[in-house]
């Protein structure tokens, strides 16, 4: 069976999305994004303690009344509807797909055009686990698995160092083959190893090394900027 839906991380900085309900279920919709930056209305007769929290606190907008039709005339780039009532999700879902908006209905596949997986985090790192909508108990089961056995604190410390050095590199490493060559050497290396144990000196004077066999190698020169390895270093 082919997956129903297209994987994709979606930057929601500074984005509008409209949540529609704000009890137990809204309230665990509108948090993640309100940590991925998006500036989040919702709209709900009452709202979860936590809701209402978020909202004194500036952090989104909340109008204390049912929906209205008229709430769709924003641009909203993202709607999810988490009310209790099917009639008014569908008709959320119906406008939505209409204005060719991202629209989720919690708990209702069919009335979604975009799924919210189960996510698994360390730093920087982020899986996410989806059963197409079809188990999200299992979702969550495998989220678990994945979080307890492979996304310890040292991942993201690990996910976080190698970025910064991505960074510092780029403009010393030549083309893409190369800077591939050189990242699957650090992969392929104690490196890793050597950050998850918070061994940060010794993996930075090992990265040097790689650097220097990498770029003689491809008979690229050595950036000024940056400190030859020390010898006794292998």
């Amino acid at each position: 069976m082919k997956p129903e839906f297209y994987p994709i991380f979606i930057d929601l900085r500074g984005r509008a999305a409209l949540v529609v309900g704000a009890g137990e279920v809204g309230e665990q919709k509108i948090e993640p994004l309100l940590e991925a930056g998006a500036k989040v209305t919702v709209i709900a007769p009452w709202a979860k303690p936590a809701v209402a929290v978020w909202a004194e606190q500036g952090r989104l907008t909340y109008h204390a009344r049912a929906f209205e039709e008229k709430d769709m005339d924003a641009a909203y780039f993202l709607v999810i509807a988490a009310t209790d009532n099917r009639a008014v999700n569908k008709r959320i879902f119906e406008m939505a797909e209409t204005a060719q908006r991202l629209v989720n209905v919690v708990d209702d596949p069919p009335l979604c055009n975009f799924i919210v997986p189960a996510i698994a985090r360390s730093g920087p790192i982020q899986v996410a686990i989806s059963s197409s909508g079809r188990s999200p108990t299992m979702a969550g089961q495998i989220k678990r698995r994945i979080q307890r056995d492979l996304l310890g604190e040292d991942t993201g410390r690990l996910a976080s160092w190698l970025g910064e050095k991505r960074e510092w590199l780029k403009p010393h490493l030549g083309d893409f083959k190369n800077k591939r060559v050189f990242w699957r050497a650090v992969q392929d290396s104690n490196i890793p190893g050597l950050v998850r144990s918070n061994h940060l000196a010794t993996a930075e004077q090992r990265l040097l090394t790689l650097l220097e066999a990498n770029l003689a190698a491809a008979g690229l020169p050595w950036p000024e900027a940056v400190e030859r390895p020390k010898r006794l270093v292998v």
